[in-house]
């Protein structure tokens, strides 16, 4: 019967992760959404500009 109530807290707790991980990705859209939305995005090629720049000031 322990091992039951136990497996079920495990999995109780594996939920709650992935529950607040998916809301955590639906906030991080939702910022970005909004930032696209009041013009303050950048395109494809000046992100990865911006990404190549920093990965080359890390070396």
């Amino acid at each position: 019967m322990l091992r039951m109530k136990l497996s079920i807290v495990i999995e109780s707790f594996k939920q709650l992760q992935e529950r607040e991980s998916l809301i955590a990705a639906l906030k991080i859209l939702a910022l970005g959404e909004k930032d696209r939305r009041q013009g303050k995005g950048i395109s494809v090629a000046e992100s990865r500009a911006l990404l190549a720049a920093a990965r080359q000031r890390r070396k």
